[in-house]
Formats: C-alpha cells, sequence, structure tokens
C-alpha cells in the first residue's frame, strides 16, 4: 500500500475476513508502506503478520507452509501487477 493512505483504518476493515497477512513492500516504489510498518499496524490490530523481504519470499511461504484456499493481494495495483507476472 501507498503510505499515503491510512494503513490503519484499511487493514482494520479488512480484518474479519483475514486469517493473516504476509507484509511486503511494493518493489521499486519508494513510496510504499515498509513490511516493518505494515507489521507494527497488524500487532496493533492483533492480526496474524509475517514480515517477508519480496515478492518470492512471500509467495513461497504461502505455497510451502500455508497453503491457503484463497489468496488476496490488495493495498495497490503496482503490487497486484507484480504479483500478477508469478500467476500468468
Amino acid at each position: 500500500m501507498l503510505n499515503n493512505k491510512n494503513i490503519y483504518i484499511y487493514l482494520k476493515k479488512l480484518k474479519p475476513i483475514l486469517n493473516g497477512v504476509i507484509a511486503i513492500s511494493i518493489p521499486g516504489e519508494k513510496n510504499s508502506f515498509t513490511s516493518e510498518e505494515i507489521l507494527t499496524v497488524c500487532k496493533k490490530l492483533k492480526i496474524s503478520c509475517f514480515k517477508k523481504s519480496s515478492i518470492n519470499n512471500a509467495n513461497k511461504i504461502l505455497l510451502t507452509k500455508i497453503k491457503p484456499k484463497t489468496i488476496l493481494i490488495s493495498g495497490s495495483l503496482y503490487l497486484v501487477g507484480k504479483i500478477r507476472n508469478l500467476y500468468l
């Protein structure tokens, strides 16, 4: 998510449908929240959160350890576009 948005309110609204968050910064986007900032907000909201350094690391933990039925990629269309390339 870009850091000009209110991430606390955003995650608070999503909390009822989340099992957890994997926090990553948007690659190449200097105006995105850091994974540490996302983790801090998740802690405040008592949302389970894993901090990862890259899209590939986040994808690896999803596919090998968590294995969810559904993955919601949100926060920024910049991030969605970068992750989309992994699945197409």
